[in-house]
């Protein structure tokens, strides 16, 4: 939406109404703003006005037809009761595709990782970790080890 208008004098106490119109096919709200720039001649600069524009394109009869008919009223809060039986699902047929031989075995966490984790304060640890444990620049020589460590790091929280 644009409207220029150039070379109009405006003078002190004179009230001017500027028409606005605004064009859109599709029904719904919007939002806009409108500028208005002046120029001062005298001091030779300019300003601007600026205001929000809110409009609502659609038939009046839908509208009243999708207003409110009473005030909204929540929901009243209900006490939560805990799940104290859970009955067991089917396995979705993705997990059992595959069948697995053998347990795998427990992957430890590697003693520097550890040891780096469970020294000092938290903000020394986080420094620790900086400096040792992760790559200074990630690039594809260190991607793997990067995410291994955090995998790691990860791992060792859970613990």
């Amino acid at each position: 939406m644009s409207l220029t208008t150039h070379n109009r004098i405006l003078t002190f106490g004179t009230p001017i109404s500027p028409v606005i119109r605004f064009s859109q096919s599709y029904r719904g709200r919007y939002e806009d703003r409108i500028e208005i720039v002046f120029k001062d001649n005298q001091l030779n600069k300019q300003f601007v006005i600026t205001r929000s524009m809110r409009v609502i394109v659609g038939d009046k009869a839908d509208y009243e037809l999708l207003r409110p008919t009473a005030p909204y009223i929540p929901r009243k809060r209900t006490q939560r009761q805990a799940e104290n039986e859970v009955i067991p699902g089917e396995l979705p047929p993705a997990l059992k595709a595959v069948p697995y031989i053998v347990k795998l075995t427990k992957a430890l966490i590697p003693r520097q990782v550890s040891s780096t984790l469970s020294t000092g304060p938290t903000s020394e640890i986080i420094r620790n970790v900086r400096r040792i444990l992760l790559p200074s620049i990630l690039d594809s020589e260190a991607y793997g080890r990067h995410f291994k460590n955090l995998l790691w790091i990860e791992e060792n929280q859970m613990e």
